[in-house]
């Protein structure tokens, strides 16, 4: 990969380049060092650093302090992080993501007589969730509103539309209530207030006081503030 990345797209020797590269929180310390290996060794990289992709989204908010949720397609990740350092006796990983939003708004559409089976019909479907869902900030408060004014319309590439009202925010629920969804498993709230928990408490007001949600879906506004 970095051979591909060096030579074919770059078109640069890799002696002229610094490299920055991210791991997984969960790495393991003979990968790392294979990592580091290659890239000194074999590839002379004139700078090279290597992080965890939470301890960046932390460091992009201009704070080297504070506790990162990392939320992707398959997998949430929670990540301490004191003075640009993660704190691993606070790391944990909760399989519940951005995938389980995809598979239940997917199960609302084929109801309605709507299928998304192939990459781009799947593709399609994650372009519906992060245009129309969204997190609520108050379930209960939520679920009291008139629902035709939730309703909206989102075309889909057949000229077919679907339209959503309460599924808007139902669908994204589970990420804080998993047992709505049948799932006998933390939310996201739960587990990041229990590693919180695992933290030494000297630095627990500090963390609690700048916690970052690392996410691809938060550009779209899918993400919001949580009460």
């Amino acid at each position: 990969m970095i051979n591909y990345c060096c030579y074919d797209c770059l078109k640069l020797e890799p002696e002229n380049l610094p490299i920055l590269l991210t791991e997984s929180v969960h790495n393991t310390t003979q990968s790392r060092q294979k990592i580091c290996q290659l890239s000194i060794e074999t590839f002379n990289f004139s700078h090279f650093c290597l992080i965890s992709q939470p301890v960046l989204s932390l460091l992009s908010t201009g704070k080297s302090t504070g506790f990162c949720v990392e939320s992707g397609h398959g997998v949430t990740q929670f990540v301490p992080v004191y003075e640009g350092s993660k704190v691993q006796v606070g790391v944990s990983r909760l399989e519940l993501a951005g995938q389980d939003v995809n598979d239940s708004l997917e199960k609302f559409a084929n109801t309605n007589g709507f299928t998304f089976k192939d990459y781009l019909e799947k593709e399609t479907l994650a372009d519906l969730k992060e245009k129309l869902c969204y997190v609520a900030q108050n379930y209960e408060e939520e679920k009291k509103k008139d629902a035709n004014k939730l309703d909206k319309t989102f075309n889909l590439p057949d000229g077919k539309e679907i339209k959503l009202g309460v599924e808007r925010f139902e669908c994204a629920e589970q990420l804080f209530e998993p047992e709505t969804c049948g799932k006998e498993i933390d939310g996201i709230i739960d587990r990041a207030n229990d590693m919180l928990m695992h933290v030494d408490p000297d630095v627990r007001n500090e963390l609690y006081g700048h916690i970052v949600m690392g996410t691809q879906s938060e550009k779209n506004g899918f993400y919001c503030t949580r009460k």
